[in-house]
């Protein structure tokens, strides 16, 4: 997923662990790596289809009022092929401006949802809090990321203009290959024309 820089904290706060989940496409590529890291004794891993399963239950009710920013779902972008398991993970997630927007919301009867802040503490619909400082490494991963693409982009960009600059490159040396074969026909024209005077 991708966020402004602003909501980093935000979008680090509301996915927590899940930020390590491995998304596989199915159900039973899940097993398979499962059975792999078992019998490999290789760790533990929490794996999630790419299109997760349909939980039942009815979403929280939008929360309204000053301080709300919006769904996160719609504060971030994802892939198309993304958004059913982006829907599952952040459709009900509600980022606020402040911890105390998130229980003046929750405490109305509106905390249906969850709610993070910007700067990602995280209040679920049961009243359990999330919050103070030490998530860095949620926040770093998104960081990170965010760098990859962004120095993505960039080298596409420097690729281009080195393409660019070669393709000038090999222009000019060929107009100065032309050129210097002109002065060399020049100077057979010339060198035969004096020959033509002394006789």
């Amino acid at each position: 997923f991708e966020c402004a820089r602003e909501l980093t904290p935000a979008l680090a706060a509301a996915l927590g662990d899940k930020l390590q989940y491995v998304v596989v496409d199915g159900l039973a590529t899940g097993v398979d790596a499962v059975r792999y890291l078992s019998e490999g004794k290789l760790g533990r891993a929490t794996l999630i289809p790419k299109v997760p399963a349909v939980v039942p239950g009815a979403r929280g009710a939008a929360p309204s009022g000053e301080g709300v920013v919006g769904r996160l779902l719609d504060l971030v972008r994802s892939k198309r092929e993304d958004h059913a398991l982006a829907d599952h993970l952040l459709g009900d997630v509600w980022v606020v401006d402040t911890l105390e927007t998130a229980r003046r919301i929750h405490e109305k009867g509106q905390g249906a949802s969850t709610l993070v802040t910007r700067d990602g503490q995280v209040l679920a619909a049961d009243g359990s809090l999330a919050g103070g400082e030490g998530d860095a490494a949620g926040r770093h991963l998104l960081e990170v990321k965010r760098e990859v693409r962004e120095l993505h982009g960039e080298v596409a960009a420097l690729e281009q203009a080195y393409e660019a600059a070669r393709a000038r490159h090999t222009a000019l040396r060929s107009a100065i290959a032309e050129r210097q074969a002109a002065i060399e026909t020049a100077r057979t024209d010339a060198h035969g024309q004096e020959i033509d005077v002394v006789k």
